[in-house]
């Protein structure tokens, strides 16, 4: 018995070759993307904005509303602040590159103690403020809002 191919159909292996050669290349592009991604996404020390990525903790509710407040480190005036209330988060602050002091304020008084960075130009610098506010930093302090 002889088998006759018909003009312009594929024999099924060719097709299920085809199909997996498909599958394969969009993995291999897949994982490509990803590597790139991953070499490429902003990390400390590496280009992208240039100012400081500050982790800081939960604002204590009788905090009232908290700040993290950028001053620089020379001049001792505030250049930036962030405000935040409620859990755990991470602020960005742009800055020009400089000096800066980076702390933490509670309206109610409490305070994370400063800690001092070094800002370069086209990179950010992360800043980890932990968990631990001091109580009262200062009193009688006016919050915005």
């Amino acid at each position: 018995m002889t088998l006759v191919q018909a003009r312009g159909v594929a024999p099924p292996g060719l097709v299920h070759g085809r199909r997996r050669r498909l599958a394969i290349s969009l993995v291999v592009l897949t994982l490509a993307a990803v590597v790139v991604v991953t070499v490429l996404w902003p990390r400390p020390g590496t280009a992208g904005f240039t100012g400081v990525t500050v982790a800081v903790p939960g604002c204590p509710a009788s905090a009232q509303g908290c700040l993290v407040v950028a001053t620089d480190a020379s001049a001792a005036t505030q250049i930036a602040h962030e405000g935040w209330s409620g859990a755990a988060t991470t602020l960005s602050l742009v800055l020009p590159a400089g000096r800066y002091a980076i702390a933490a304020e509670g309206c109610g008084g409490d305070t994370i103690p400063a800690t001092t960075v070094t800002v370069t130009s086209g990179f950010h610098t992360v800043v980890d403020l932990g968990t631990y506010w001091q109580m009262p930093g200062f009193l009688g302090r006016v919050c915005p809002g």
